[in-house]
């Protein structure tokens, strides 16, 4: 008789921005949500987790073991924040109900020269309070964009019109795109 044994488990490191929602009951531990681009993943660890110094998901570059876990995915075994991971890494598809909107809404981001305003931008945008709100909610109730998703598209359609502006200079254009892609970021 011959039996098989499971595939052994292979470690993966992927860009995540890192939302750590509840300690263990015994303190040892916590459990985490991971937002990347392969989707949403949910984590237990026993490493401490730094906090982000705007308070928003900490960006960084984690090292998963995946489980056969009814409540978890993954093992978090290592994490490295990195303040600058581009949200190009972090952003993925199932955040919005409308194709493509969540990589060209990154890769707006990325154009950005200033660096500390960029950081803003995606900060805002990765915000444990918002970051699923802004991506699948409607724009307005009965009016403009007004189905899942409508905001984060209307916001993106703003901030593109902002960019193309020829007669900006790079600073204010990356002011207009930040201004843009925020203007209705208080409807979450």
């Amino acid at each position: 008789m011959v039996i098989e044994l499971p595939p052994l488990a292979t470690v993966q490191e992927y860009d995540v921005a890192i939302e750590v929602l509840d300690a263990f009951s015994d303190g040892l531990g916590h459990c985490c949500r991971l937002y990347s681009q392969v989707g949403l993943m949910h984590a237990k660890s026993w490493i401490p987790i730094p906090p982000s110094p705007s308070g928003c998901l900490t960006r960084g570059k984690a090292t998963l073991l995946p489980l056969d876990d009814d409540r978890f995915d993954h093992l978090l075994m290592n994490f490295t924040r990195e303040l600058d991971l581009p949200v190009t890494t972090l952003f993925s598809s199932w955040w919005c109900p409308i194709e493509g909107v969540h990589a060209q809404t990154a890769a707006l981001i990325e154009q950005i020269e200033s660096i500390p305003l960029r950081r803003l931008v995606g900060d805002a945008l990765l915000h444990p309070h918002t970051v699923r709100a802004f991506w699948s909610s409607p724009a307005s109730k009965a009016h403009h964009h007004a189905y899942p998703g409508g905001l984060a598209l209307h916001s993106l359609e703003v901030a593109t019109m902002a960019a193309s502006a020829n007669l900006l200079t790079a600073y204010d254009r990356d002011l207009a795109i930040a201004f843009a892609l925020l203007h209705d970021y208080g409807k979450v």
